[in-house]
C-alpha cells in the first residue's frame, strides 16, 4: 500500500481525515527539531573512592558499547592525592585526558565520588565498567549504575511544556507532554512582625495583569494576616489564612503568579514571601508548543488516529507558532477562544475548549473556527517576552 497523506487544504475544503496536530501551511508558522524529553536518562557509573595514601593506582575496563572496542584503564595518581577527594578529583583529569575512553564516558567528581557519565542520553550510549579497583591504598567502594534510557513517543497534537534536557543536541528543542499532577502555583506570605496602624502594599502580578493592594497593619501578626486575606479579592486568585500565613493560589493552572511587598511609611511591619507550590509546576511561559505531523516529512500507511507520534528517540517538528488541526477533547467551538491542556491520565496532553481542575490554561494557544470531520483549526500565537 502506498504512502497516504492528507494535504492541511484537504481536511478543510474536503471531507478526508488528517492527523491531529497536522500543520496548516502558512507562512507565519515557525517550527524547530524536537525530541521529547520524557523518561530520557543519560547512563551514569558513580565509583566511590574510600580511601588513598598517594601514588595510588587505579584500573577498570571500559566497554558495552556494541560499537567501540573494550578498552583497558590504568591510572596512578601523585603523591599529594593522599584523600578520598584529591584522588577522585585527579582521577578526573587523568580519565579525561584520553579520547578513547571519553567515547564511552566523562568523567566528573562529586566529593570522593568519581562519576562517569555517558556523552549523551539513550540506551545506546550506555557501557560498563570492569572491576574498578585501586592499588596501594586506594580502597573502591560499591559502584552505583544509573541505566541509560531512551526518550518516549511524542504523539501528533499533544502539548509540550519545557523540561531540562539531559543532554542537549545542537538546534534541538527539548520537551515533554504536559503530563499529570501539574498544579496551580501557590505563594507563601508569612507576616514575621506588625506595626499597629501602618500600611503597606502588595504587588500580585497574575499572568498579564498587575493589582495593588493597600493593606493596614494591625498589632499582631495573625490579624495582620487576617486582614491580608481579606483585602485580596481580586479576580485570578484565591487565598487562605492559616495564623501568621497565607497561601495566594492562581486560580488555574499555568496562570504565573508573583507577589511583592513594600512598606508605604516606614515601620517595622515585616513579610517574608516563598514559593508554596507543590507538584509539577507549569507556567504559561513553558508551554512550548504542540508536536506537529508534516506530510512532506512523515510517511505513513495509516490514516487518523493510528498515526499517533514521531517514535522515540527520533527528532520530531515541534510547531512553536502557527496554524494546526487537531481533534478536541470536547465540543462547542468559540472563534478566538484560549484553549486547555488535559493533566489528568487520560486527558494529558490534549487540548479541549473548557476549564477544569485538572487543565492547564494556554494563553496563547486559540481556536480560530471548526474544520472538517470533526477538526477544529487552532492558531498558536507568538510567545511574549
Amino acid at each position: 500500500m502506498a504512502n497516504i497523506h492528507r494535504r492541511a487544504s484537504d481536511v478543510r475544503a474536503k471531507t478526508l481525515v488528517g492527523f491531529s496536530g497536522q500543520v496548516v501551511e502558512d507562512p507565519r508558522n515557525a517550527e524547530k527539531d524536537f525530541i521529547n524529553a520524557a523518561a530520557a536518562v543519560t547512563h551514569k557509573i558513580t565509583i566511590p573512592i574510600s580511601a588513598a595514601d598517594g601514588t595510588d593506582g587505579f584500573t577498570l575496563t571500559l566497554g558495552g558499547r556494541a560499537d567501540l572496542s573494550d578498552v583497558a584503564v590504568s591510572l596512578t595518581t601523585t603523591g599529594d592525592a593522599n584523600t578520598p577527594a584529591l584522588a577522585a578529583a585527579e582521577l578526573v583529569d587523568l580519565f579525561n585526558a584520553s579520547a578513547s575512553r571519553t567515547q564511552f564516558a566523562f568523567a566528573s567528581r562529586d566529593g570522593a565520588n568519581l562519576i562517569l557519565t555517558a556523552p549523551a542520553y539513550g540506551a545506546e550510549w550506555a557501557f560498563t565498567v570492569g572491576t574498578p579497583a585501586g592499588s596501594s591504598g586506594l580502597t573502591v567502594g560499591t559502584v552505583v549504575t544509573v541505566s541509560g534510557a531512551d526518550p518516549s513517543a511524542a504523539p501528533y497534537g499533544a502539548a509540550v511544556y519545557a523540561v531540562p534536557s539531559p543532554s542537549s543536541r545542537i538546534g534541538e528543542t527539548s520537551g515533554a507532554v504536559v503530563p499529570a499532577a501539574a498544579a496551580a502555583l501557590k505563594t507563601k506570605l508569612t507576616v514575621t512582625a506588625a506595626d499597629n496602624g501602618k500600611v503597606f502594599r502588595l504587588v500580585v502580578k497574575q499572568g498579564s495583569d498587575k493589582m495593588f493592594v493597600d493593606v493596614t497593619s494591625t498589632n499582631a501578626v495573625g490579624t495582620t494576616a487576617t486582614a491580608i486575606g481579606a483585602a485580596l479579592t481580586l479576580a485570578g486568585i484565591t487565598n487562605a489564612v492559616d495564623t501568621a500565613d497565607v497561601t495566594i493560589t492562581a486560580s488555574k493552572i499555568g496562570e504565573s503568579l508573583d507577589v511583592s511587598f513594600f512598606d508605604i511609611v516606614a515601620s517595622t511591619v515585616a513579610i517574608t514571601i516563598a514559593d508554596a507550590t507543590s507538584g509539577l509546576k507549569i507556567r504559561q511561559d513553558q508551554l512550548l508548543g504542540v508536536v506537529a505531523y508534516k506530510p512532506t516529512m512523515y510517511d505513513t500507511k495509516l490514516i487518523g488516529t493510528a498515526a499517533t507520534g514521531v517514535p522515540a528517540g527520533e527528532e520530531g517538528i515541534l510547531l512553536t507558532e502557527g496554524f494546526f488541526l487537531i481533534k478536541m477533547g470536547d465540543s462547542a467551538t468559540v472563534a478566538g477562544q484560549s484553549l486547555f491542556i488535559g493533566t489528568s491520565a487520560s486527558e494529558s496532553g490534549k487540548l479541549f475548549f473548557a476549564s477544569s481542575t485538572t487543565r492547564v490554561s494556554w494563553a496563547r494557544c486559540v481556536a480560530v473556527s471548526a474544520a472538517r470531520d470533526g477538526f477544529t483549526l487552532c492558531r498558536l500565537l507568538p510567545l511574549s517576552a
